[in-house]
Parts: C-alpha cells; structure tokens; sequence
C-alpha cells in the first residue's frame, strides 16, 4: 500500500526541523488558585492566562531562537503597567503566575 494508507508506523518523533511533533509542557499555563486570585483583578487574570500562552506558543513554534524577542500585554487602560516574562525565564516555563508586572520605567510593581 502507498505510505499514507500504512497503519503500522510508529508516531513522528521531535526533529531540530519539524517544532510539531515536540512533547507537550507539563507545566500548567493557568497556575493562579487559591489565596494566589485575590491579588488580581479578573481581566488581569484572563490576560495573565492568554499571555502565557502565547509564550508557549511562540515556544511551540520555535520562534525563541532569535534574541530580540519580545511579548507584552497592557493591564489596563488606565494604568501604564505592563506584563512581561521574568529575565532568563524560558519561554517555556512562562506561566500566569510567574509573569512580572512593570511601569513605564520597567521598573517591577508586582512580581
């Protein structure tokens, strides 16, 4: 039979040249339970969850190679304060939780 219709093959495995076949993260995205929500409004809650996953998407697809990578959400309108991934944080490890909050100035305002 042609190669397609083979039922027999075990899955791909990773390859440097194929990111999809990669093992998913064990690593929960939204990781903010317990006494942990009381320090977040609900829309930063939503938008510290979709951030992370973005992180890990943008992982996913290997697009982390490069060093001028740069992924950021705005809490508010009103405030000028920003979301960002920890200093030396793959990627990878982001999480709801571990995202830092910064000012205009970068200066942390909540880690």
């Amino acid at each position: 039979p042609p190669p397609h219709q083979t039922t027999n093959h075990p899955p791909p495995q990773p390859t440097a040249t194929n990111p999809y076949t990669t093992t998913p993260p064990f690593i929960p995205i939204n990781d903010i339970r317990g006494v942990e929500t009381l320090g977040y409004t609900k829309p930063e809650k939503v938008l510290r969850c979709k951030l992370a996953a973005c992180y890990r998407l943008i992982d996913l697809f290997g697009w982390t190679h490069g060093i001028f990578n740069h992924i950021s959400g705005r809490v508010s309108q009103a405030e000028e304060q920003f979301l960002v991934n920890p200093f030396g944080m793959l990627y990878s490890e982001v999480t709801a939780s571990t995202l830092v909050k910064v000012n205009v100035q970068g200066e942390v305002v909540d880690s």
